[in-house]
């Protein structure tokens, strides 16, 4: 479909990542619409975007194509299709044809896309753009595991993202994105549990340092090769060394610029995307730990320090020049304020852990993701979402006892 007069957003899923972009999309003149599967997200409510409810890809995937292709049918003029999870991801890929016909579609094509879903692929791509990478073994059933010569502890992980999803495995692998094993015994057992599903697994040397030595850069990029970027570093995640971001802090990070930019470039990659890096103390480089071939939670740290990809990626799909945004000097520190205070209360209950360094998260000019004075539904349903599962916990708790 022609991306030249781009006139709404449809919003895959509604949770940290998608409320963002409908934020960022405040006075662009484009209809927003906010598509989600669950009505407990908080992005369904912000005032920026109209939420429709749709079907889950996880679920009935023919019923969720079903449902864009119609949907893409009743809106007048194109429309921008943005994902905000891998698995969206992957259902783009395998629908490609499909969605193509009916939406904008911001990136290069699925043959791009599967170069980056898949890490083997990806870690062999960044080599040659010269950008370290930890040294990775594939597993696809037990026998593969005498091939294993790896340290411990050490890093398993799915070969694509959303295989973890898939229904009956993510609560198999104890709801994680990855796992860190500390013994040769932990990672057959992980193994074994998941090899009859036809899940292909990476195990990955673990790179020492804490959460801090994570950091991100995240960019759009033009189809002629400009970029526009800012840089931010992890400071705290949960569970720690594993899960995901809950507090992340803007600032220079010059060293993974250039070699971000070759990357791009080797993967043919256009569009928005956050590249990871963790710095490895044993080489004195920053290792590459994955690519996000699309919007992710904190990208809106971007836009409150002074480059809104998502506007970036609408000027270059309608065939304008990238604005001129530069990140600002003054840091900020994105909070998911729900996943803060949760996992501030499984620290509290943990004496050996810094939880002082929770607290100290809050001291830079933090950036929420909920909070806004002008759009308070959103927080207001982050608040009753956190109440309601406090409640359940203590219930089972009690129960427990």
């Amino acid at each position: 479909m022609d991306s030249t007069d781009i006139a709404n957003v449809a919003i895959l899923n509604m949770h940290y990542t998608g409320l963002g972009i409908a934020r960022d999309l405040n006075g662009s003149g484009l209809s927003a619409y906010g598509l989600s599967f669950n009505d407990s997200f908080l992005g369904n409510a912000t005032r920026h975007c109209t939420y429709v409810k749709y079907p889950n890809p996880l679920d009935d995937a023919e019923a969720c194509l079903g449902f864009l292709v119609d949907f893409s049918r009743r809106l007048e003029g194109p429309t921008l299709l943005l994902a905000t999870r891998d698995i969206d991801i992957e259902f783009i890929v395998r629908n490609w044809s499909e969605l193509q016909r009916c939406f904008v579609l911001p990136w290069p094509g699925a043959e791009v896309l599967n170069r980056i879903l898949d890490k083997s692929s990806l870690a062999g791509i960044a080599r040659r753009a010269g950008v370290h990478c930890p040294a990775t073994i594939r597993v696809t059933n037990r026998a593969d595991l005498a091939t294993v010569r790896i340290g411990m502890p050490c890093i398993v992980k799915p070969e694509r993202a959303a295989d973890w999803r898939r229904p009956g495995v993510w609560e198999l692998v104890g709801r994680r994105k990855v796992a860190i094993c500390h013994s040769k015994e932990e990672v057959e057992k992980l193994c074994s549990a998941v090899s009859g599903l036809g899940v292909p697994l990476l195990i990955q040397e673990f790179i020492p340092g804490d959460d801090s030595s994570l950091v991100m850069f995240g960019s759009c990029r033009s189809r002629d090769g400009r970029l526009v970027y800012y840089t931010s570093q992890k400071l705290l995640q949960d569970p720690p060394f594993s899960g995901t971001g809950v507090a992340v802090r803007s600032r220079p990070v010059p060293e993974v610029v250039e070699r971000s930019r070759k990357l791009l470039a080797e993967l043919g990659y256009w569009g928005v995307s956050e590249i990871e890096y963790k710095y490895d103390p044993r080489v004195g480089d920053h290792a590459l730990i994955e690519v996000n071939p699309r919007h992710w939670d904190q990208h809106q740290l971007g836009t409150v320090s002074g480059v809104n990809l998502t506007l970036a990626l609408c000027a270059t799909l309608r065939g304008r020049p990238l604005p001129d945004f530069q990140q600002g000097a003054k840091r900020r520190t994105w909070i998911a304020e729900d996943a803060f205070v949760l996992a501030l209360l499984r620290r509290l209950r943990n004496p050996g852990y810094r939880w002082r360094s929770y607290l100290a998260a809050l001291l830079v000019r933090p950036h929420f993701v909920a909070f806004r004075l002008t759009d308070m539904r959103p927080f207001g349903r982050m608040l009753a979402n956190l109440v309601r599962l406090l409640h359940e916990r203590m219930r089972s708790s009690t129960r427990g006892s």
